[in-house]
């Protein structure tokens, strides 16, 4: 089973896991963009990705409660448009709990973000990922939030 995971936002962790195991991960960068070219780039990753992974299903984040209107604009159109890509790839979507991805990744459902970083470097094929990639580099390459965030809705949803 291969699950395409989702931490969206303007800066959108995705992961997949394959058989409960991370195999790839990455950030899409949308803050620089009209809300509309944001939708239309976003919907074209989403189909890019189903098409290069070949997910059983997706899983994303249910987005929360912002402290903005246009915060929670973003949060649900962007979930929305996961929703509509994975249809339109016949793949079922599953909607994740931000409290039930924070326990099974660190023992507790209020967890911040450098606990579910600190708890994704922990697993052993992200180290390498990230170790690979700063050899590529020439630089220390860091794991993300949102990367760390999409690990963990994956391996939930796994």
């Amino acid at each position: 089973m291969i699950v395409l995971a989702f931490d969206q936002a303007t800066v959108t962790g995705w992961a997949v896991i394959d058989g409960g195991e991370v195999r790839e991960f990455g950030v899409l960068d949308y803050r620089k963009m009209t809300p509309g070219a944001r939708s239309s780039r976003f919907r074209l990753a989403i189909r890019d990705l189903t098409t290069h992974y070949s997910p059983t299903f997706v899983a994303y984040e249910r987005p929360g409660y912002h402290k903005s209107l246009a915060a929670s604009a973003v949060a649900n159109g962007m979930a929305a448009i996961v929703e509509l890509a994975a249809h339109e790839a016949g793949l079922l979507c599953v909607l994740v709990s931000p409290g039930s991805v924070k326990k099974r990744a660190t023992g507790n459902g209020n967890a911040k973000k450098p606990e579910m970083v600190q708890a994704a470097l922990g697993l052993e094929r992200v180290s390498q990922c990230i170790a690979a990639a700063s050899v590529r580099s020439g630089t220390r390459r860091e794991l993300t939030p949102d990367e760390a965030d999409a690990i963990w809705i994956g391996i939930w949803a796994s």
